[in-house]
């Protein structure tokens, strides 16, 4: 019988020594990666007597542990300096701005915790979080009661630093419809644009959607207070342009809204030109408050602009009772088929369902009378 050699008698015995030699423990599964933001920044009117920059102090935590040397973006501004030795970071916020600005993590390709570097799961985590940072309007002498239907009315004050938020204005006249080519088809891309005679006022709409629907906001007047409005039309798509003679224009009823489909031609052919049809109310802009719940935009029954002390109230639906909401406040533009004022009402029909991502919300919270 052939005895083993000695390299296989060393191979051998080094296989339990391999097994059984000391080994680091696996991390375990990342916890949940978080943001530790501020609270929301009160906004303050601009001075040329005082900087409108803060500094905003955050931190970047996977399962409680900081985060070291990951890249941080606020909004679309990528922060020169990774997180440090707690996680933290820092962002210049203008305080003069109403804004909610986004947090997320650029880079962690170089980041570690505890002087070890991620995982690819931990990335991933870390991809997905989420913070924000705010600047918003004061909101104080906040009050709650249920009137006679058992609707909840909040009501307080809303301020731009020290003093009541400007009042609600009138920005504009809308301009609505549809462009169709010749066979009726919807025309994506069309930018309609309208010019007084007297050249005063010139407005170009938002290009049209993939239905043909324009948007604009349009004057409805001119210098010389005529009625109806005689207005040049031009509609341009790409590099193609349509216009109508030069002593060709439409008429708008004075200071109404208007919607006006537009028919463009077959190539060779001159536009027909379109009859708009009028209707009553305008675009009003200012600052409104409003409640959430579960980061979902509540529709309210009642609300009413600020009035010249920044004074509001907004009623809730009663199903709401006991429950506790978010207030957000921010400046909005709004259709109103009547005139709006201060203190008056909000015409509730074109009332967000969804809030912008920049507005300001989670300003503060308020539990509803049950």
């Amino acid at each position: 019988m052939r005895r083993p050699g000695l390299l296989a008698i060393l191979a051998i015995l080094a296989v339990p020594l391999v097994a059984c030699g000391d080994r680091e423990a696996p991390r375990q599964s990342p916890g949940a990666a978080a943001f530790e933001v501020p609270a929301p920044y009160e906004l303050t009117e601009w001075s040329a007597d005082a900087s409108p920059l803060a500094s905003a102090e955050g931190r970047l935590v996977l399962g409680g542990e900081p985060v070291v040397g990951a890249r941080i973006k606020v909004s679309d501004y990528l922060l020169w300096a990774p997180t440090d030795a707690d996680g933290h970071f820092e962002y210049p916020l203008d305080v003069t701005l109403a804004h909610r600005y986004a947090v997320s993590v650029a880079d962690a390709e170089r980041a570690t915790i505890d002087g070890e570097e991620l995982t690819s799961e931990e990335r991933a985590a870390l991809d997905r979080a989420r913070g924000w940072i705010t600047v918003g309007n004061q909101l104080s002498e906040l009050e709650t009661a249920s009137n006679s239907r058992g609707q909840t009315v909040v009501s307080g004050i809303v301020t731009l630093g020290d003093e009541p938020v400007q009042p609600v204005t009138l920005t504009a006249y809308e301009l609505t419809g549809e462009v169709t080519d010749a066979r009726g088809r919807p025309v994506p891309g069309a930018i309609v644009s309208t010019r007084t005679t007297d050249r005063d006022f010139w407005t170009f709409s938002e290009p049209s959607d993939s239905n043909g629907r324009y948007h604009s906001n349009f004057a409805a007047s001119d210098r010389i207070a005529s009625d109806p409005v005689p207005i040049t039309i031009h509609v341009a798509v790409g590099d193609q342009a349509y216009a109508f003679l030069p002593d060709e224009t439409v008429s708008f009823d004075r200071l109404k809204s208007a919607r006006m489909d537009i028919s463009l031609p077959p190539a060779g052919y001159p536009p027909a030109l379109p009859a708009p049809h009028s209707y009553p109310g305008a675009r009003y802009q200012g600052v409104l408050v409003g409640a959430s719940v579960d980061g979902r935009a509540v529709r309210p029954l009642r609300v009413t602009w600020p009035d010249e002390r920044g004074r509001f109230e907004l009623t809730l639906p009663a199903d709401l009772s006991g429950r506790t909401v978010s207030l957000w406040a921010g400046e909005l533009e709004l259709f109103s088929r009547r005139p709006a004022r201060p203190g008056g009402p909000v015409d509730l029909a074109r009332w967000p369902d969804r809030l912008p991502p920049e507005l300001p919300r989670d300003l503060t919270r308020v539990e509803l009378s049950g």
